[in-house]
């Protein structure tokens, strides 16, 4: 139903929406930017196989577990869809010595990336997707969160 009807006028746009209460939410939207770096295609493999063990990455289970230790373990996620492991942790691994200017708060390949990404995010949805009384009552209005401007276009 939907369509037929909202063929000519639905956008769907993804953005991802890093949940800041949520200490892990960061490093796993870190991953899936690496893997957006490193090859698009497989973002949504990769977020199908991470979904499957999300419970892996909630608070409680990594709670003991280093920044870089859950790096490595999303980075082996990347790796059982096709990606480049090395490649992958290369981008999320933090450093374990200053800077070369002494820097301690250098982040990892894909801070920069994150930081756009949440500015993006933090724009009111309403302004991304046409606000029409009809959808709402399909559901709400459709609010999806994605990665910067990546957006997803469906020819329905």
């Amino acid at each position: 139903m939907i369509a037929q009807q909202y063929s000519h006028r639905l956008q769907v746009i993804f953005r991802q929406h890093i949940q800041p209460w949520h200490p892990s939410s960061t490093l796993t939207h870190e991953a899936g930017v690496a893997v957006l770096r490193l090859a698009p295609e497989k973002f949504w493999d990769f977020s199908a196989a991470l979904f499957k063990r999300q419970t892996e990455f909630f608070d409680v289970s990594l709670v003991n577990e280093t920044r870089n230790k859950t790096y490595e373990r999303l980075a082996q996620i990347a790796g059982s869809v096709g990606m480049d492991e090395c490649k992958v942790l290369d981008l999320l691994l933090i450093p374990e010595t200053p800077g070369d200017d002494g820097q301690l708060n250098t982040g990892n390949q894909v801070t920069d990336d994150i930081k756009l990404m949440i500015k993006v995010g933090s724009q009111a949805i309403s302004s991304q997707i046409p606000y029409h009384n009809d959808l709402l009552t399909l559901s709400r209005r459709i609010e999806l969160w994605a990665f910067m401007s990546h957006q997803l276009s469906f020819s329905m």
